[in-house]
């Protein structure tokens, strides 16, 4: 991963050698899609004004400071990637604790002292962050819930909606109901014993 950042600092160049142009190499940094700032995120992050996306970055700023990042999840591990091309400053965070924002507390503390900013109580804040984003979740099920129209069901049982259908965007779709429930394919039909 230390490699890896060092490329992306280095602007496409690995121990001195090109491996990406210039041209190409910019316009991975370079935002291709405007995205809404969250409002939770608003919160701990007050000065920021700008998020987008670049080809597989996430582009912002931080206390004055342009940031390059991505982070990742899978199977129990978590990964925050986050550069500041002006500071060549480079922060790698590998976890083994999937839904703990420890990865992203420990990337804003180590940049606060590192750019000797004032320091925060980045797991706090974080914590009460990530809480009040599940807290709204629950509370949108919740809403959910409780709009269900009583007495109502489906115009028709499962089998009653199995067949091909045709989408220009996703091709053909076999919907179909084995024992309970619908199931859905996307393109060849299986062959279906009954």
């Amino acid at each position: 991963m230390a490699k890896w950042v060092r490329f992306q600092l280095n602007g496409g160049l690995a121990e001195g050698k090109r491996l990406i142009s210039e041209k190409n190499f910019g316009e991975m940094h370079t935002p291709q899609m405007a995205m809404r700032p969250e409002d939770a995120g608003r919160n701990w992050n007050p000065l920021s004004v700008q998020h987008s996306y670049a080809m597989g970055w996430f582009l912002g700023e931080y206390r004055g400071y342009r940031l390059v990042n991505h982070g990742g999840a899978i199977d129990g591990f978590r990964t925050s990637v986050t550069l500041v091309p002006s500071e060549h400053l480079g922060i790698v965070v590998l976890a083994n604790l999937d839904s703990a924002n420890m990865p992203e507390a420990l990337r804003w503390e180590i940049m606060d002292a590192v750019l000797g900013l004032p320091s925060r109580d980045w797991d706090t804040e974080l914590i009460a962050h990530f809480g009040q984003i599940e807290r709204d979740g629950r509370a949108r099920t919740e809403r959910f819930r409780n709009s269900r129209i009583a007495g109502t069901k489906p115009s028709l049982e499962a089998p009653g909606y199995t067949g091909r259908y045709e989408n220009p965007g996703y091709g053909d779709i076999l919907l179909y109901a084995p024992r309970a429930g619908l199931c859905w394919l996307l393109g060849e039909a299986p062959k279906l014993r009954s």
